[in-house]
């Protein structure tokens, strides 16, 4: 609230004249302790509404981590339909992968591999390119 907006404020409360409550009749003509408690008000604001960005932020970091778990689970089933048998081992890294694109690739190549050993070699790649799949997006 910057000092103009304040005066046209206390302004506006200098009308008030008549309250019931006598706290809040002194609260009204004191302009120092109006002005303390719109700080106060202002702060909360503020506070809210950085708590409001945070929980937002939270939120959409909630969603890609859903996002990214049913990608891995659709990847086994996916497997499970075409292969019928899928090796804990390989379930496993496929559970481990956190990288969104990656699986992406993942589930396409699920999709189109003859072979599982296929896919054991699309999963290690990142093991001897750390790059790939970062620079290919």
């Amino acid at each position: 609230m910057t000092m103009l907006d304040l005066k046209d404020f206390l302004a506006s409360l200098a009308s008030i004249k008549q309250f019931p409550d006598r706290s809040a009749k002194w609260l009204l003509e004191n302009t120092e302790n109006l002005r303390g408690l719109l700080e106060i008000i202002a702060s909360d604001i503020e506070e809210g509404q950085l708590m409001q960005s945070m929980a937002e932020h939270y939120l959409q970091q909630g969603i890609e981590q859903g996002e990214t778990r049913t990608k891995r689970e659709d990847i086994l089933k996916l497997l499970q339909f075409r292969f019928r048998n899928v090796p804990e081992p390989l379930a496993e890294k496929i559970r481990a992968l956190d990288n969104r694109h990656q699986l992406e690739v993942l589930f396409e190549k699920a999709a189109t591999s003859q072979t599982l050993e296929e896919l054991h070699t699309e999963i290690d790649t990142p093991a001897t390119d750390a790059n790939h799949y970062e620079n290919a997006e």
